[in-house]
């Protein structure tokens, strides 16, 4: 695939074939062979930056090794603790930065958080001081990580690995929900120098593996929305982070990118979302979740909400964005799921949409429903999936029948043709 960015003119060098040509060299300087490289990941935002994840094949002096390896380009300059690689064109000067996972250069303690001898120090005074078990749950480079971790008793932990300045502010952000009794994680220890939080495990189980495992206990649509209308209530915060109808407007760039036969329908969208900016600064305000999905609530097996996670986006915005992540990240499983799973979250699609458009107007939610999926659009893309292309015009397909509504007369309350 060719990526054509004048901001970023090593972007196409680090999305394609030529990635080898890339990384080979610093291989082969680290005293490496490199048999076989398969790109696995891409983060990319269009004029601002690209890391792509690698996985290599590599025959060291130590012995023959699964690594990955990350290359950036970025307009914000040279990565500190990276590898530089320069090349020169006949018209551009090529640049990258190159590093060997757990060594990421903004995640200064991901390999303290992925070495389990060496993180049993660390948090010792929490789990005992006895051996650790360690395992990655997500990974987004240079903006944070996720491990599990399980000490010698059974006992389940997560910890956050960030930048180390934001440790502070989203520890405050739990302890101030805990405290007004929002069923947020306790933080039980926070290192601001290695960037470090770990935090307890909530009880229950998340709505994501309810999903998989065909579990029919659901939390009601009324349950949810008093959970969104308790976060607003004990916190102050500042700083307004980006609607969702925003955000889709940059994922729209990337989507012209890489499916340009997809454009007439993204300009469509464009015209529609962008309608709304008004609407949507005058609405702003509430403290809001800022990545509601599946994955962040989980509930017991009666379907009581027992607790919701990742408060990293917390802060003021547009009320209409948690209850549209929820609804679009559950059609987005609907699409791209079984027959079985179809049959689960179309029926709780609807309740959630009938829910929140009896308080937002089904026009803007529909709206705001159709900018979540323009993102999760991207999402086969970033993963690399081998059908990214088919799957990519599938969502947005559904993102132009979400936003079709806000034109018709009638209120639309059964999006239940909506996806595949």
């Amino acid at each position: 695939m060719d990526i054509d960015d004048p901001a970023l003119p090593s972007a196409a060098e680090l999305a394609g074939p030529a990635a080898r040509d890339v990384v080979d060299p610093v291989v082969t300087a680290a005293g490496g062979l490199l048999h076989q490289l398969r790109c696995v990941g891409i983060h990319y935002v269009p004029g601002r930056e690209l890391v792509a994840r690698y996985d290599c094949d590599i025959t060291w002096p130590t012995g023959r090794t699964r690594d990955t390896l990350l290359a950036s380009t970025t307009v914000r300059g040279r990565l500190p603790g990276t590898v530089a690689v320069t090349a020169n064109s006949s018209s551009v000067t090529l640049e990258a930065d190159v590093w060997r996972w757990p060594f990421d250069p903004l995640l200064v303690g991901l390999s303290t958080a992925t070495t389990p001898a060496v993180l049993a120090g660390h948090v010792r005074h929490v789990t005992g001081g006895g051996e650790v078990g360690v395992e990655v749950v997500a990974y987004r480079p240079t903006e944070r990580a996720v491990v599990r971790v399980t000490d010698d008793n059974g006992q389940t932990y997560y910890l956050k690995v960030l930048p180390p300045a934001r440790v502070a502010p989203i520890a405050a952000r739990h302890e101030a929900l805990h405290q007004a009794g929002v069923c947020v994680p306790r933080v039980l220890h926070a290192d601001e120098d290695h960037g470090l939080l770990l935090l307890e495990a909530m009880p229950g189980a998340t709505l994501r593996d309810r999903i998989k495992s065909s579990h029919d206990a659901w939390p009601s649509p009324e349950s949810i929305s008093a959970l969104l209308g308790a976060i607003d209530a004990p916190i102050v915060l500042d700083t307004s982070r980006a609607s969702r109808t925003r955000d889709a407007v940059a994922h729209m760039q990337l989507l012209a990118t890489i499916v340009p036969e997809a454009v007439e329908s993204l300009d469509a969208l464009r015209t529609g979302i962008q309608a709304t900016v008004a609407a949507v600064e005058q609405r702003t305000g509430p403290i809001i979740h800022g990545d509601l999905h599946e994955s962040q609530l989980f509930v017991d097996d009666t379907g009581t909400i027992t607790g919701i996670i990742d408060l990293d986006d917390l802060g003021p915005g547009d009320p209409l964005d948690d209850p549209a992540a929820l609804i679009g990240h559950l059609e987005y499983r609907a699409i791209t799921g079984d027959t079985a799973t179809q049959s689960m979250v179309r029926p709780r699609i609807t309740e959630l949409r009938d829910r929140f458009a009896a308080i937002h107007g089904a026009p803007a939610l529909d709206l705001t429903i159709a900018a979540v999926l323009v993102g999760l659009a991207t999402g086969p893309f970033r993963a690399q999936a081998p059908t990214w292309r088919e799957l990519t015009h599938t969502v947005l397909d559904a993102a132009n029948r979400y936003a079709a509504t806000t034109h018709a007369a009638a209120v639309c309350t059964t999006p239940t043709s909506f996806g595949s």
